[in-house]
């Protein structure tokens, strides 16, 4: 079997949950073929290999090069919904899997009629959400597959393991974010809460997104940039308290944030705003407005150390290797009925 990923994100950018997923395939002895959507690999190289079932290729890969790297029967995991073009056509897939992970609403709206057509073709789908799950239902092979946790490597932020990077702000609690800096934060909450509490120091890691542009300054607050995945730890192991400020919207409604299951590895306390899927697992701090968001986050930083070790042992639990091991026993025993198959070999 050979798992494809179609040109979505750059491999290297953001690690995210394809990233996720197929390296952990990659760990099960599945192939898997990366398709980058940017300048990742050079032009003279069109072909990466990461491990040895993981391979990283650019769009200029020659029919004859592909053949030689995939085993049917190929599966097409899909994330992003206009890749419902695809299906038929260069890939030769047998299978088609549709992971969704975005609600379509809001900037998302226009994937509306993609996600319709290919809920119709696809031969399997997974959700990261409840709420996804209840848009995509009904579908005769559908399953939740919450997003999950690096273990490993963000664990190593449970304790102070290096020197605190040049960049990171000290001598105050460290009020903290690790992600996209985007339209679907809520920078009201956010403006006031680090106005109105001066004693704290509020870190963001991460790049900004598509064309935003942060709406205020204080000097309390220290935007950092992107970072390198590796070096992700190295700075989450200096925040007290993380926090997940996303606007409640129907799309937000729809996410599983892959932060959440990042600060709880380090057995990091969360305050967040009443994301369905957050409070769900009843290990966040729960805010509604800039009042309650201070609020928690003084709670978060008296708590007693009792709750590290629930936090990190849900983050355990939900590791992109059990997740991964989920989805490839669905499609294994999906392939092996060979007469459910709406694409044949």
């Amino acid at each position: 079997m050979t798992i494809i990923y179609p040109p979505t994100i750059d491999y290297k950018w953001l690690y995210q949950r394809p990233q996720q997923l197929m390296k952990e395939f990659s760990r099960l002895g599945i192939r898997c073929i990366f398709f980058n959507n940017n300048n990742y690999i050079k032009d003279g190289q069109r072909i990466a290999v990461e491990d040895d079932n993981l391979i990283i290729v650019n769009d200029k890969l020659y029919p004859v090069e592909y053949d030689a790297l995939v085993t049917p029967p190929i599966v097409l995991w899909i994330t992003y919904p206009p890749h419902v073009r695809l299906l038929g056509k260069k890939f030769r897939e047998n299978v088609v899997v549709f992971d969704a992970v975005d609600f379509p609403s809001e900037e998302f709206a226009v994937w509306e009629k993609d996600m319709a057509e290919i809920k119709r073709k696809a031969n399997i789908v997974f959700t990261v959400s409840r709420k996804l799950y209840n848009y995509m239902w009904p579908h005769e092979n559908l399953h939740m597959l919450k997003n999950g946790a690096d273990f490993e490597h963000f664990n190593k932020a449970r304790f102070i393991y290096t020197h605190p990077p040049k960049d990171i702000p000290t001598g105050k609690p460290i009020v903290g974010f690790i992600g996209a800096l985007s339209t679907w934060l809520d920078w009201d909450i956010i403006r006031d809460t680090v106005v109105s509490n001066p004693s704290y120091n509020f870190v963001f890691i991460g790049p900004k997104y598509s064309e935003f542009s942060v709406p205020f300054k204080a000097q309390n607050a220290f935007f950092l940039g992107r970072k390198e995945y590796i070096q992700l730890p190295q700075y989450l192991q200096y925040m007290d308290v993380c926090m997940i400020p996303f606007k409640i919207t129907e799309m937000t409604e729809g996410s599983d944030p892959i932060k959440f299951f990042e600060y709880m590895s380090a057995g990091k306390p969360v305050v967040s705003t009443p994301l369905p899927e957050i409070i769900s697992s009843g290990l966040a701090y729960i805010a509604e407005d800039t009042a309650s968001f201070s609020k928690m986050i003084g709670r978060a930083l008296r708590e007693k150390d009792f709750n590290i070790e629930k936090r990190i042992e849900f983050a355990r639990k939900n590791s992109w290797a059990n997740r991964a091991k989920q989805a490839a026993d669905i499609i294994d025993s999906y392939i092996k009925n060979k007469s459910r198959w709406k694409i044949r070999l």
